[in-house]
């Protein structure tokens, strides 16, 4: 069992405790020949999760990383990588006060500087999403609660980069449905149905929906319906459109229908988002 330092409610403080989460976003996207080139790194961690293809430099050596890859980089480790098309990733940096976070990674067996395929991957947006919706709230235990989110990710990346995971035994073809996905996160506005989704794979409806939410632990319609709700984020963050043009945009022929789903995934109407947020 971890020391019980670890499991004090400061692990993941966002004022100056021990293990400190200072910035992260998911499905972050940024345009074709996007680059980032720290010669000297940064004085935190960077975690970094490409749902498209890059080219990376890691200890003077690059890579072609494929989507699904992730790394950890160490406090002042030189930082490269290059989107080879639009990139879409996940990302967070943490402080690493006393070496907490270094010997947290160490627990769980877990290397820096070190390219990993997680199997599972898809889960990852999804923990990256809930790490950043508590981040940003104002909830009580709101520390308490990014504790037990943070070392829930690490387990999880920890279980997924062992050879104790195994993929679901009726999935011949795991990359068919990450493709499928990373279609969905790049195409969201489209008019999916799960008939379509099915025909993509060559498999039933019903088949279908058991690999997917086994892949990924979430269903497509849900999947889709999350995505579309993040895409609306920015658009309402970042523009002023009106909320029928933002339900368009993302897929919804019906702007009520589009309202409803946002509120309930959020908490709020799309207005109410842009007020706070913008």
């Amino acid at each position: 069992m971890l020391n019980n330092k670890y499991f004090d409610n400061k692990i993941c403080d966002v004022d100056n405790n021990y293990i400190k989460i200072t910035a992260l976003r998911h499905e972050w996207p940024e345009k074709k020949d996007f680059v980032i080139n720290k010669k000297n790194g940064m004085k935190e961690y960077t975690f970094l999760h490409f749902l498209t293809p890059v080219k990376l430099k890691l200890n003077q050596k690059l890579y072609d990383v494929k989507p699904g890859g992730i790394v950890f980089y160490s406090p002042f480790t030189p930082q490269y990588f290059k989107a080879e098309v639009p990139l879409l990733h996940n990302w967070m940096h943490i402080e690493n006060n006393n070496d907490d976070f270094k010997n947290l990674l160490s627990y769980y067996n877990i290397e820096e500087n070190k390219i990993y395929y997680p199997k599972f991957d898809g889960l990852i947006t999804n923990k990256i999403r809930s790490l950043e919706l508590e981040w940003f709230s104002s909830k009580p235990f709101k520390n308490e609660s990014l504790c037990a989110e943070l070392n829930s990710f690490l387990i999880f990346l920890s279980r997924a980069i062992t050879n104790n995971v195994e993929l679901p035994q009726n999935l011949k073809d795991a990359e068919i449905y990450k493709e499928i996905r990373n279609t969905l996160v790049q195409e969201y506005s489209s008019n999916w149905d799960i008939n379509k989704l099915a025909l993509m794979a060559h498999t039933s409806a019903s088949n279908f929906h058991l690999v997917y939410k086994k892949t990924f632990g979430i269903s497509p319609i849900k999947d889709l319906i999350l995505i579309r709700t993040d895409a609306a984020k920015n658009i309402l963050i970042n523009t002023d459109d009106k909320i029928t043009f933002v339900a368009e945009k993302v897929g919804y022929q019906n702007e009520f229908h589009f309202v409803r789903q946002f509120k309930k995934i959020t908490g709020v109407t799309p207005g109410e988002y842009r007020k706070r947020y913008k």
